[in-house]
């Protein structure tokens, strides 16, 4: 449904030029009005999911961690039987509120679903198990959304990988059932791009 002469597809084009020129305020504003128009469209889901990623990326992006966490709450109740398709900016968002057992778990998430995905994918694959998850640590202090290398920021609440690295051995020493942390740990632990994580997505 169109008002004013503006519908979904005028706010998702606006929403991503604000994403690539790393607006956020203008992602903000664009969001609510593109979920608006998605509350009406007689398609919603698709268009929704959208926006309220839209929302959360442009939250995070702005520093509003509390309304970015909210979110992708939103997200998830619209996808319950795929929690991790949010696990990256989750444990991020987890990490700077205090949350440190949560933001371990997520990112322990985060490995062990993709490995899962890559075993299941392999067969058309063209990079080995170790580059596909050299590539998704890479892309940990990103925002998934496309955005002009240029204006490509970290959103990592960790200076540097080996800070990053740190925490998650500090959270898995503390825990009691360590076998099922221990292969992404080991993932973690072999990561073989720690000098340049959070600098590129190259």
């Amino acid at each position: 449904m169109r008002e004013h002469g503006i519908g979904t597809r005028a706010t998702d084009e606006k929403c991503g030029l604000a994403l690539m020129e790393w607006n956020p305020p203008e992602l903000i504003h664009w969001a609510h009005r593109h979920i608006h128009y998605a509350q009406k469209n007689g398609r919603p889901q698709f268009n929704l999911k959208k926006g309220y990623t839209y929302l959360a990326e442009g939250y995070e992006m702005n520093g509003n961690y509390v309304e970015a966490l909210e979110t992708y709450r939103v997200l998830l109740e619209m996808q319950p039987n795929k929690p991790y398709y949010y696990s990256k900016p989750l444990g991020r968002l987890h990490y700077r509120l205090g949350n440190r057992e949560e933001s371990f778990n997520l990112f322990c998430q985060y490995i062990d679903e993709r490995v899962t995905t890559y075993e299941y994918y392999s067969h058309s694959s063209r990079k080995t198990l170790q580059e596909y998850l050299d590539e998704l640590i890479r892309s940990i202090p990103f925002i998934d959304g496309y955005v002009e290398p240029s204006k490509q920021r970290s959103m990592s609440p960790f200076k540097t990988y080996q800070e990053f690295l740190d925490f998650m051995e500090e959270e898995y020493a503390k825990q009691e059932s360590k076998a099922l942390f221990q292969e992404a740990m080991e993932t973690y632990r072999n990561f073989t791009g720690k000098e340049r994580w959070g600098n590129t997505l190259n």
